[in-house]
């Protein structure tokens, strides 16, 4: 069988560079659109602020992925002042205009290149809900330095039941703020941290509602080993 001969090295040299003219006129690959998985805060009352700054207006965080320098937080039709925190995560800050009535507004963001992610929801409540009411504890004790409904990262979990809570709502620890997850409005739990639990004591535990409202204290007791 005849072989071929190997083609000249300027041939070879030709089509190189024919490809490599080609890749180097080939638009770039879209960069994704960015996508809001969360905000924080995302309810709060009528005319309540919000991690309110020196100038008045309150900062809203904005939780996602795709975002990039030059990024804006559109509330509905409002852009805001928007500062860029890394390709996760966006503050804004909203006038107090655009919280001081009732109703639901649709926070988007906005790219540099025009791409708009999904929307989320902000809401603002009546101003004059009523108070939470904490009515039980699960559990409503344990002993110094043992933890209880273990967590895969070694919190605990509590979960507080009553009435009136509100999503939005925080359950309050002895002072500490801690995570919570909204269930309903009877059902709230949090994540307890572990240096919590360490000295023996009986804990306030408080539902603070968006707007400032709060339950009466209920008691958790840790006692001592």
């Amino acid at each position: 069988m005849k072989r071929l001969a190997p083609a000249p090295l300027s041939l070879l040299a030709l089509l190189a560079s024919c490809v490599s003219r080609e890749e180097m006129n080939r638009p770039p690959d879209p960069l994704p659109a960015p996508s809001i998985e969360k905000l924080m805060p995302a309810v709060t009352a009528a005319g309540v602020g919000f991690a309110v700054q020196p100038g008045g207006d309150s900062a809203i965080s904005v939780i996602g992925s795709g975002f990039r320098s030059g990024s804006k937080v559109r509330f509905d039709s409002r852009v805001l002042n928007t500062t860029f925190g890394g390709r996760t995560n966006l503050t804004a800050l909203v006038p107090a205009e655009l919280y001081r009535t009732p109703g639901l507004a649709h926070v988007t963001v906005e790219n540099p290149d025009a791409q708009m992610s999904n929307e989320a929801r902000f809401i603002v409540l009546e101003d004059n809900l009523p108070a939470p009411v904490v009515t039980r504890l699960a559990p409503a004790s344990t002993v110094q330095g043992k933890s209880f409904n273990v967590q895969p990262d070694g919190a605990s979990a509590l979960a507080v039941e009553g009435a009136n809570f509100f999503p939005g709502a925080i359950i309050d620890f002895g002072g500490k703020p801690l995570p919570t997850t909204f269930g309903s409005a009877a059902l709230l739990t949090a994540v307890v941290p572990g240096a919590l639990l360490g000295s023996a004591r009986d804990v306030e535990v408080v539902v603070k509602n968006p707007g400032g409202k709060e339950s009466y204290p209920a008691t958790f007791r840790i006692a001592h080993r």
